[in-house]
């Protein structure tokens, strides 16, 4: 089913002249240099629900870019029009996320002065809205409009992580102000950048794999055609990459290791996974792939709803579709 969908989409794309981006390149490894994960416990304001899982409870907290409104960033100045059409991006990344995404604990989420580290103090006088108010959810993202290189759309990175369960719970998502929403196909282009970018908050981050609730060894090394490669080699994406390299030999899936540091070890590496959303660079076709799915998975902090991954993928298709009548 996923196959012909993928199939039908790849199709589309060929036949169909469609402007996409073609300037998007991901600097996360570059925000992780810059800040501290901090872990933080709620000992007397936390649920946990052990019975059934829920679909993830994403936060969005737009305060901030809502009070940048009428800041000039890249030479650009932001408009409450603008605003609006990045939440709506936001909006439908997160929806996916709902519907792919499951979680076993209910957070009742609280934030003081003290969660935040000096390394991050920054942040901390940009987020008044959630400081001493109790939110109930699984996560807050954060935006954050900022001086971005042209070829940068956003970058993002975790900030905290619940002392208990080491799930991330609070990250930021910095955003250009140079987005062209008038570019065909816009909408649905930011929509899986930024679905790129909560990823990199919610599991696929350097800076997280320590924290992985999992028996596996997560990162392993090897020395392939005399070149230093890393992989994720975790249980779930091992046994994914064997059903669709059709190889059984497979001992992982290789990470980036070209090109800057925003680019290396939080994205595989794109020659193997080309068209995969959490590659670093620009492609004209994104597929939410099962390997990406099973890391998910792995990280020990999330259920997979397959069922959802097929819906994603017939939207993907229908948003196409509509684009070419």
């Amino acid at each position: 089913m996923k196959l012909i969908i993928i199939f039908q989409i790849f199709l589309l794309f060929l036949i169909t002249p469609i402007k996409l981006h073609n300037t998007f390149k991901c600097t996360h490894d570059q925000e992780e240099e810059n800040i501290e994960i901090k872990e933080i416990s709620f000992p007397y304001h936390r649920s946990l629900s052990s019975t059934t899982n829920h679909s993830i409870n994403i936060i969005l907290d737009t305060e901030v870019i809502e009070s940048q409104i009428g800041s000039t960033f890249n030479s650009t100045e932001i408009t409450e029009d603008y605003i609006e059409n990045i939440t709506s991006s936001f909006e439908t990344s997160i929806n996916m996320l709902k519907s792919l995404l499951t979680v076993e604990t209910s957070e009742t989420l609280y934030f003081n002065s003290s969660s935040f580290t000096s390394n991050n103090v920054i942040y901390k006088d940009l987020i008044p809205n959630i400081l001493n108010t109790y939110l109930t959810g699984d996560i807050v993202i954060v935006p954050i409009f900022s001086e971005l290189s042209s070829s940068t759309i956003a970058s993002a990175s975790p900030m905290l992580i619940d002392s208990s369960t080491k799930r991330p719970i609070f990250g930021y998502v910095k955003l250009s102000s140079l987005y062209d929403f008038t570019e065909i196909n816009a909408f649905e282009y930011l929509s899986m950048v930024l679905l790129h970018e909560i990823t990199h908050i919610l599991v696929f981050s350097k800076s997280l794999y320590s924290y992985y609730q999992t028996n596996d060894t997560v990162l392993t090394y090897e020395v392939i055609n005399e070149i230093n490669r890393t992989k994720i080699s975790t249980s779930k994406v091992i046994e994914y990459a064997k059903k669709h390299f059709n190889c059984e030999n497979i001992t992982g899936i290789e990470l980036e290791n070209y090109g800057s540091s925003g680019s290396i070890g939080s994205h595989w590496e794109s020659r193997i996974m080309l068209g995969d959303y959490m590659i670093s660079t620009n492609y004209a076709e994104f597929v939410i792939s099962d390997i990406t799915m099973a890391l998910f998975e792995d990280s020990g902090w999330y259920g997979v709803n397959i069922f959802g991954s097929d819906l994603i993928l017939i939207l993907i298709l229908i948003l196409n579709i509509i684009l070419i009548m």
